[in-house]
C-alpha cells in the first residue's frame, strides 16, 4: 500500500507514470528525486466528466500547474 502511494504522489508530482519516473531518476538521481518536484502538482484543479465538474485535489505539496 505504501508503495502504491507512492506511486500516485510521484505521477501527481511529474505527470509522469511510475515507470517513467523510475527511469529518470536512474539516469539522474541528483535532478531527478522528491527534492526537485517540492512545490509542484501537474494534475488539474478540476475535471469534468459527463457534464459534471469534479475537483481534483493534489496529495503531494504544491500548487497545480
Amino acid at each position: 500500500m505504501l508503495a502504491f502511494m507512492g506511486f500516485v504522489i510521484s505521477s501527481q508530482a511529474t505527470g509522469k507514470g511510475p515507470l517513467d519516473n523510475l527511469s529518470a531518476h536512474l539516469s539522474d538521481p541528483a535532478h531527478n528525486n522528491w527534492f526537485s518536484n517540492i512545490g509542484t502538482c501537474a494534475i488539474p484543479t478540476s475535471v469534468d466528466v459527463g457534464g459534471i465538474e469534479l475537483g481534483l485535489f493534489c496529495l503531494w505539496p504544491g500548487q497545480h500547474l
